[in-house]
């Protein structure tokens, strides 16, 4: 995934508990679950959370009724 043209920095770790709150409100179940079979979906989504002291930006797949978690990532330097 790319912001103003850039790749995002690889978020270490599970994504924080503080944008459990942001993906709620948009119907994703927390902890989302991985997408196995590659980023595929009938539908995407991009979430980012501002709660924490940085943006997490979040791309999501529709994979029949869930939101599978594609990347993860902090926005780029």
């Amino acid at each position: 995934m790319r912001v103003d043209r850039k790749e995002l920095r690889p978020l270490g770790g599970d994504i924080p508990k503080s944008a459990h709150a942001c993906l709620n409100s948009k119907d994703i179940k927390t902890p989302p679950e991985s997408a196995r079979a590659g980023c595929l979906g009938s539908r995407f989504r991009v979430a980012i959370d501002r709660s924490g002291g940085q943006n997490v930006y979040t791309l999501f797949a529709l994979q029949g009724d869930d939101w599978k978690l594609c990347q993860t990532g902090l926005p780029p330097h």
